[in-house]
């Protein structure tokens, strides 16, 4: 009886992400209609590759449909993945851009897709947690260090199997060959953060 229950349990859990596909409005990614998510399931459930034609005519993937996690690549520069956190009761949205570096954005939803403030759940972390100050670094010189850091991007993607997910930090300056030896080597790139129920914060 009990693992009857628990299978139960586990195959609503596994339409959570098919669910909040079917009920997305259209204005949430208006590249795809709801055929056209629609179809991305039923692609995944028949083990065929799931691809559709989105409105601009780019041909769009779905590369992941998981119990409450998606990835859909809509181009070679750019991608979206849905991620269900608290079960489901909120909804992140990452959407990502390749420009000069990947660059990503965050939005978060309730379960009736009213949009929530961001800011409540997620902040980039200091550029600081990216170059830490190097010990014995005078201050003047690591100001001097975090300076030259020019336009910064950031790369996120969530984890499909836990509640974290990861920064990619990069910078343009390190495509200046006279910065990449100087700024490069005190880079820590990747910073993982933790879903703690009500917001994203540094392990």
């Amino acid at each position: 009886m009990i693992i009857y229950i628990l299978f139960c349990i586990n195959t609503l859990t596994a339409q959570n992400m098919r669910k909040v596909l079917q009920s997305m409005p259209d204005s949430i990614l208006p590249m795809f209609t709801r055929n056209d998510r629609l179809d991305f399931i039923d692609f995944v459930d028949n083990s065929m590759k799931a691809e559709v034609k989105t409105r601009f005519g780019d041909v769009a993937e779905m590369t992941v449909l998981a119990e409450d996690f998606c990835h859909i690549k809509t181009s070679e520069v750019s991608s979206f993945e849905i991620k269900l956190l608290n079960q489901g009761e909120i909804i992140c949205i990452v959407n990502s851009i390749k420009q000069d570096g990947w660059d990503s954005s965050l939005s978060f939803y309730n379960n009736k897709w009213e949009c929530l403030k961001s800011e409540d759940f997620f902040t980039i972390p200091h550029l600081s947690s990216f170059i830490p100050h190097p010990e014995g670094m005078d201050n003047s010189v690591y100001q001097n260090l975090l300076n030259r850091a020019d336009i910064p991007y950031f790369f996120i993607q969530m984890n499909a199997e836990s509640q974290d997910l990861r920064i990619t930090y990069s910078s343009s300056a390190v495509k200046d060959h006279d910065y990449d030896s100087l700024l490069k080597p005190y880079i820590h790139p990747e910073l993982s953060l933790h879903w703690n129920g009500k917001a994203f914060v540094e392990n």
